[in-house]
């Protein structure tokens, strides 16, 4: 399974001709993250108190902080705790179903905790992992296997590419000679 770190490494490429130019009227921010000739894949963050919304080529969204927050702490945020922050996603489907990951997930368990009929169980198991819904049905009848509800959830897509466009953008603006800030 590919981790974030590689994932941002992958889609680098899909932000090399991008520009980072920031707009700052003390109460907002905004990074503008973008190919200057083309739309595909611009985003922008924008900040404001203990929020981050995010607009742009890849959905909207909504991350939100208990404290005020700034790109320098974003900038330190990793995948989990990034995708813990997450209020509303503009996407038909908050959470992507992986069946390697339940699958592997209740290999683990059943290793762990010494159960008898492993084939049996796993056999049942794989033909459930179709779905996260099919998944929860086949949980509903084991009670054994208890807390593996969310085994196959994944951070959806979206979000990682949110988090790469933000970290992207950020080096990019801190690196850039001229950081020039517009008072909007």
């Amino acid at each position: 399974m590919e981790t974030y770190k590689e994932f941002e490494i992958r889609v680098k490429k899909n932000f090399e001709n991008h520009v980072a130019t920031m707009k700052d009227n003390g109460e907002v921010k905004i990074l503008d993250w973008q190919n200057p000739p083309s739309c595909i894949y611009a985003m922008q963050f924008m900040i404001r108190g203990r929020h981050l919304f995010v607009t742009g080529d890849c959905r909207n969204a909504i991350y939100s902080w208990s404290d005020y927050i700034d790109f320098d702490f974003l900038r330190t945020c990793d995948i989990d705790y990034f995708y813990s922050k997450l209020n509303s996603l503009e996407s038909p489907r908050p959470h992507e179903w992986d069946a390697e990951k339940a699958m592997n997930s209740l290999k683990e368990f059943l290793e762990s905790s010494g159960f008898y009929d492993n084939d049996e169980i796993l056999e049942e198991a794989k033909a459930a992992s179709f779905s996260n819904s099919d998944w929860t049905s086949f949980l509903d009848e084991h009670s054994e296997l208890d807390g593996l509800y969310s085994a196959g959830n994944t951070i959806p897509l979206l979000v990682k590419f949110h988090l790469a466009g933000l970290h992207l953008a950020i080096e990019n603006w801190q690196t850039t000679q001229d950081k020039k800030v517009t008072c909007i």
